[in-house]
């Protein structure tokens, strides 16, 4: 089938018109803001789960209300020391004790501190002592004032900042064997790979599966209210379906970025009152159970380009096959086995780049075969299996799979989209689309024959 620019016309209003249906949906409104809520409300929570408290302002920081200090060794540490360290004591009064230690062990803690109220004993070692036994905040004073001690006496000798810094300075030791070493050499490790597929592939299903969803339900209902066949007598079938496709992509994904302005404003609010974070390392080490360092792999400007580019690839070629398998429905019964089929692709790609990101060897392959690719190339890629090469010819073929089925859905849709009956089969549609060519072929001659 030949297309034409008068294919396309009335692609905008289709567009607009389905937009605005989705858009001031109620049940798509309710949805959205329990998704947003989901989103915004999901890292305090979970911190709250696992012990983490709301500290609003500096004075509610830390519990402890006044700090008693005695300094028995040769450096001298005055407040401001131990406050520049650790600012979260700043408002906290440090008051010189008039009683020692080992009075405070014979006779009680009771009997000279009140609650929320502590002593730090400073000498070779820095100790915290109060009534509570188990409260973090002690750990925080007594690292701050060793921090101070360390950085008074090097002051003392003599040491100027560079040199305080290179003694600072911390060190990592590792041990390996030399066939880990060479491994390590041919790029990131198992771990690495499979946590950043994991992630990548996940985001990806997820938007798939949720414009699936969305579009299989839009063009069914407009089937079954006979809205489509009264927009088809000024509108063009490939428009009809191009329209509907393209509103609900960039619906569903302006919900997906939504969700993930939430997730920040979340992972925002939990550093800031609950003293807790999250960054895209710490997460996908959590998912997989692997430590996992971003900056092992190649991300720059290139890569970013090769995930959107593959990203968009894949949104698009499972939005058409969401709108044919949509088309082949005659009711919302037919809903649920048309939405396994798509599904079932979709996991099918996954699966194979979940397994094949054991195995090296087989990049080249899954980054060049349709459907798998998608999950696939960006990845390998980043992991420096395959070459620019490779990830570009991996879309054109991608593309290439794309502009066939726009034509296969542009050749059939007309005929489907009045179908009434059992839910179509593929076969069954691939039958129909050979059929609806060898007549369009018949009337092409019969129209040549007729002009000559």
């Amino acid at each position: 089938m030949n297309l034409h620019k008068e294919d396309f016309a009335g692609t905008g209003k289709v567009f607009a018109f389905t937009f605005r249906q989705l858009v001031f949906n109620k049940a798509n409104i309710i949805s959205i803001v329990i998704l947003l809520l989901v989103s915004i409300l999901g890292m305090p929570v979970m911190a709250l789960i696992k012990g983490e408290s709301f500290s609003f302002g500096d004075k509610e920081k830390t519990a402890i209300v006044k700090i008693y200090y005695t300094n028995d060794s040769q450096t001298k540490i005055v407040p401001k020391d131990i406050i520049r360290q650790d600012d979260t004591f700043a408002k906290i009064p440090f008051q010189e004790a008039d009683f020692t230690l080992s009075e405070l062990k014979k006779n009680g803690y009771e009997n000279y501190l009140k609650e929320d109220e502590v002593y730090l004993d400073i000498t070779d070692t820095v100790q915290v002592y109060g009534t509570d036994s188990v409260n973090m905040e002690y750990e925080s004073l007594a690292q701050a004032a060793g921090e101070a001690l360390q950085l008074n006496r090097f002051t003392d000798a003599g040491a100027d900042e560079d040199q305080i810094s290179i003694a600072q300075a911390g060190y990592g030791t590792d041990t390996s064997t030399m066939s880990e070493y060479y491994k390590d050499k041919e790029g990131p490790g198992w771990g690495i790979r499979y946590g950043v597929q994991y992630a990548y592939a996940i985001i990806l299903m997820m938007l798939c599966m949720f414009t699936t969803s969305y579009i299989l339900r839009s063009v069914i209902e407009e089937k079954a209210s006979k809205l489509v066949e009264l927009l088809m007598v000024s509108v063009k079938p490939l428009a009809l379906i191009m329209g509907k496709i393209l509103a609900v992509m960039l619906y569903v994904f302006a919900m997906m970025f939504a969700m993930g302005i939430g997730v920040g404003i979340s992972s925002l609010l939990t550093m800031v009152f609950m003293n807790t974070s999250a960054d895209l390392s710490s997460i996908i080490s959590a998912a997989t159970g692997s430590t996992i360092s971003l900056e092992t792999l190649q991300i720059d400007p290139v890569f970013i380009a090769a995930v959107l580019v593959s990203f968009v690839l894949g949104y698009l070629t499972f939005s058409i096959l969401s709108g044919l398998a949509g088309c082949s429905c005659s009711s919302m019964e037919d809903m649920e086995s048309a939405s396994m089929n798509v599904v079932l692709v979709l996991m099918a790609g996954y699966m194979v780049s979940v397994f094949a990101v054991n195995f090296r060897s087989i990049a080249v392959i899954v980054s060049l075969v349709p459907i798998v690719s998608i999950f696939c190339a960006p990845i390998e890629y980043v992991c420096g299996n395959i070459g620019i090469g490779v990830l570009i010819l991996s879309w054109v073929i991608q593309l290439a799979v794309i502009v066939c089925l726009f034509r296969f859905c542009a050749r059939i849709y007309q005929s489907l989209i009045m179908y009434k009956g059992q839910k179509m089969k593929v076969m069954q549609m691939i039958r129909l689309a050979g059929t609806i060519k060898k007549e369009q072929t018949k009337q092409t001659h019969a129209g040549k024959e007729k002009t000559s």
